[in-house]
This record gives structure tokens, C-alpha cells and sequence, in this order.
């Protein structure tokens, strides 16, 4: 876990599925909120599982797990890579929601 700008409550969590993305979401947040803390988790695995796991079944527990991190991380909000398969986009999508 990749703990940028820290001190402050609460933060922004990010979940990345390659180190390159790091930088970029972390200048995106700081010119929308600058004084926001930052925490970046890389798993390059992620996006391989995602596409091999039909069912979902993995890829929802993999992304359990990177939540509750970045919630240990004290992150308010987390955001999950961006895939363009629908399927992904369900799997997040429901995994954020619970």
C-alpha cells in the first residue's frame, strides 16, 4: 500500500492494477482536492483474474480484500480500476456496494 499526502481524517483510496497509475491518479487528486490523503494499492494480478474468473466469484473476494485495506487505511472513498467489460464493471460494482 502506497500511502501519499498522509495526516488528516479520512482519505481517498485508489486500486490500481498497474504501478504507472499511481502518478496519475494521484495528480488528478491533487488538483481536485488537494488537501485530500491518498492511498494507492497496486495488484496487477486483479485484471488477470478478472478476466479469467467467469463466475465473478474470486475477482468480488479479491476486491473485498483491497476494500478492507484501504478502509483500514481510514479511505472514505475507494475507487476501483476501470475495465471495459461489463462483466468487471458488475463485479466491482456490486462489491462496493455491500
Amino acid at each position: 500500500m502506497i500511502e501519499l499526502r498522509p495526516g488528516g481524517p479520512g482519505a481517498i483510496g485508489f486500486l490500481h492494477t498497474e504501478q504507472v497509475h499511481v502518478a496519475t491518479f494521484e495528480a488528478l487528486s491533487r488538483e481536485l482536492r488537494p488537501s485530500a490523503r491518498t492511498v494507492h494499492r497496486v495488484d496487477p494480478e486483479a485484471l488477470v483474474l478478472a478476466r479469467q474468473d467467469v463466475t465473478g466469484g474470486a475477482m468480488r473476494a479479491v476486491l473485498a480484500g483491497h476494500l478492507s485495506e484501504l478502509r483500514k487505511a481510514d479511505a472514505r472513498s475507494s475507487f476501483a480500476p476501470v475495465q471495459r467489460s461489463a462483466r468487471w464493471r458488475k463485479t466491482c460494482q456490486e462489491t462496493v456496494s455491500k
